[in-house]
């Protein structure tokens, strides 16, 4: 996977370069690379009641994929809970904010899910999509900046990052898409070294859903190369299927110093 993010952008750059020298073929890519703002704007106000700002330290992105009688469902990355040991709250776009009870891993997946009490409110679900087999397919993503929400957006690269390291082995990527995103930076101007201005700006934007053009999650990202213009996203089709499985859950109660219960199937 680092291979792959660091050839990529090199790809981008050749890519750029073969469409100056061949104009031809030019106007053919500026169909699918422009977009309308009418359609971004419709976009953002169907999922933007979606998203979720996560309250930890730095805050993350989650997103709303389903309701109980008493909870939302939020899923975040996995990986953004590792070293959580204190009490999860997340905050809704209008501003309400919320305890969350319990977390659910999802098997086969790097998503978790948090429960997160009910406030009072309807909160919108995403709904899920699957990857086109069309050349630079439009998408957007979405999470919490500030005090409000921040879009990108870009294009599909690769619907299949699957690649091969130097020693000849092959380092599975079929659930792994990969897409620009020419958005970078520290969430924070105060002076810091580059790894946590890294670690920092991962944790911004790790778990971010990400949309085609009718507001449905083609995926949720998860990594993102040294350059920050290309990042890397499961697709959904990993975690949807788990989702949409029922009564698949049976809880091992542990402390909730962990954050994490276990999904036994």
């Amino acid at each position: 996977m680092e291979m792959l993010k660091l050839i990529l952008p090199l790809y981008v750059s050749l890519l750029q370069l073969s469409l100056y020298l061949y104009p031809n073929v030019h106007s053919y890519f500026i169909y699918f690379q422009v977009f309308d703002k009418e359609t971004l704007d419709k976009v953002y106000e169907k999922v933007a009641p979606s998203i979720v700002k996560v309250l930890l330290k730095p805050f993350s992105t989650g997103f709303v994929v389903s309701s109980t009688e008493k909870h939302n469902m939020v899923a975040v990355c996995s990986m953004l809970l590792i070293e959580c040991k204190e009490k999860i709250r997340v905050r809704y776009s209008d501003g309400d904010t919320a305890v969350v009870d319990h977390t659910e891993k999802v098997s086969n997946s790097d998503m978790t899910i948090l429960y997160a009490r009910k406030t009072g409110k309807a909160r919108p679900a995403v709904q899920f999509g699957v990857l086109e087999d069309i050349v630079c397919q439009k998408i957007v993503s979405l999470f919490p900046y500030k005090d409000g929400l921040m879009m990108f957006k870009g294009h599909i690269g690769l619907d299949d990052c699957t690649c091969e390291d130097s020693s000849g082995n092959i380092i599975p990527g079929q659930n792994i898409f990969s897409f620009t995103c020419p958005v970078g930076g520290s969430y924070s101007k105060d002076p810091d070294t580059d790894s946590d201005i890294r670690r920092r700006f991962m944790i911004l934007t790790i778990g971010a859903p990400v949309f085609n053009l009718d507001g449905e999650v083609l995926g949720m990202i998860d990594s993102f190369s040294r350059s920050y213009d290309l990042k890397f996203a499961r697709k959904s089709s990993e975690f949807r299927d788990e989702l949409n499985k029922p009564g698949r859950v049976n809880w091992q109660v542990t402390p909730y110093k962990t954050n994490i219960f276990v999904l036994m199937l």
